[in-house]
């Protein structure tokens, strides 16, 4: 950021203010709108997003009930924000391609139960997409471990702002929990249409 000095009458001093972004971020930001121009016809990447758990080696601090509405995946072990989510609004339409890989399932309870693990992206693409999810199906005595992972292109609109989110839940039951470590993810790559 800039900054800018302000008389202070309260304390007799100069005091300083910040007046919004430097030269160097203005001129790196112009830049890139200069790219995506540049390159929305010849199919080049235009964005990429990794979004990785955080807590390495551990599980979420708690399990969870199978029966539970989607809920997007915490990047920490504690069960709140921050979530799994990536933003994206571009001047031209393109095709967002998002990868979530939930590496480690584990299923806590003796009795067979499913359970979905997905992408979600808000508001709808142009075709009307918002889920696309993968199904586990575990007994802690027979496969108690697993993973899903799901790959899904999207086509959305220029200047619109999306959300994808990596998201759990929607199963029949059963006790479940999850690695919060970094090969639990979501990453998304947008090239123009």
């Amino acid at each position: 950021m800039t900054v800018a000095k302000v008389w202070d009458p309260v304390s007799g001093s100069w005091t300083t203010v910040a007046t919004g972004p430097t030269i160097a971020q203005h001129n790196a930001l112009a830049a890139r709108v200069t790219t995506l121009e540049a390159n929305k016809d010849k199919g080049a990447l235009l964005d990429f997003q990794r979004v990785p758990c955080t807590n390495v080696g551990a599980y979420r601090t708690s399990s969870f009930t199978g029966t539970v509405a989607y809920h997007v995946i915490e990047l920490t072990a504690t069960l709140a924000a921050p979530n799994m989510i990536m933003t994206l609004s571009l001047p031209v339409p393109f095709f967002w391609e998002i990868t979530h890989t939930n590496y480690l399932i584990r299923k806590d309870d003796a009795a067979y139960h499913y359970l979905y693990s997905g992408i979600r992206v808000l508001p709808a693409d142009q075709d009307g997409l918002t889920i696309s999810s993968g199904i586990t199906t575990q007994h802690s005595a027979v496969d108690q471990f697993m993973h899903v992972t799901i790959r899904r292109t999207f086509r959305c609109a220029a200047n619109t702002s999306y959300q994808a989110q990596a998201i759990m839940g929607g199963g029949n039951g059963g006790t479940w929990n999850y690695m919060k470590d970094p090969g639990t993810f979501i990453e998304g790559k947008a090239w123009a249409q």
